[in-house]
Parts: C-alpha cells; sequence; structure tokens
C-alpha cells in the first residue's frame, strides 16, 4: 500500500500522513494489521472466550494532517498498526471495538 492509504493516526485518532523531509535521516515504518476477516473474531485453537484484536506502537515521525490544508510537517507521536494479538476476554467484559464477539472457530493463515 501507499504511505497515503495507511491506517496511522496521532494519538488523538486524528489520519495523519508520514512525510520524508529532505534535510531529515529516512523515517521507516512496519505495518502489521489483522486480516480484516479474523479481527474482532475468536481465536483459533484458544479459549472461546477471545477475540484477534488489532494492536497499535506509538513512533515519533514526520506528519501532516491528512486532509488538511496547508498543513506543515510536525515531528511527533503517532500510532501504527503493529501486530494482530489474541485477547481473552472476562465474563463482564464490554469491548466497545469488538461486540459481540462470533462464537465459532476459524483457521489462522499468514501469507
Amino acid at each position: 500500500k501507499a504511505v497515503d492509504e495507511l491506517p496511522i493516526t496521532d494519538l488523538y485518532g486524528n489520519a495523519v500522513k508520514i512525510v520524508q523531509l529532505p534535510s531529515e535521516p529516512r523515517q521507516f515504518i512496519y505495518i502489521h494489521q489483522c486480516k480484516p476477516h479474523f479481527e474482532c473474531k475468536q481465536c483459533n485453537g484458544v479459549s472461546s472466550k477471545s477475540q484477534c484484536v488489532m494492536r497499535h506502537t506509538k513512533m515519533r515521525l514526520h506528519h501532516v494532517c491528512n486532509g488538511c490544508d496547508n498543513s506543515k510537517p510536525v515531528f511527533d507521536i503517532v500510532q501504527v498498526p503493529s501486530h494482530c494479538a489474541c485477547e481473552l476476554i472476562a465474563e463482564h467484559h464490554n469491548n466497545e471495538i469488538c461486540e459481540p464477539v462470533h462464537p465459532y472457530f476459524l483457521g489462522l493463515q499468514t501469507q
């Protein structure tokens, strides 16, 4: 994917675009995302009270507001999708992202 299409946000959830300033050292990021059909689904071979959840890593990168006119680059913290984790769910857990949890197993595959 192009850098413009990556789901990167600032700490407030606003979409940002990573920029490379010619005068600065080259920036590198590695993105790992849950496959869309696995996120929020039950983990394979784990408790029926589990789900795959996207986790993010915070990094300091040069970026601009995505979609803002004349936004100046800033060097600040952004959230980058870093891994898909299997999360165990407590009995009285209220998960705003993944409710309801689907009660069936999926075979997790990597590409």
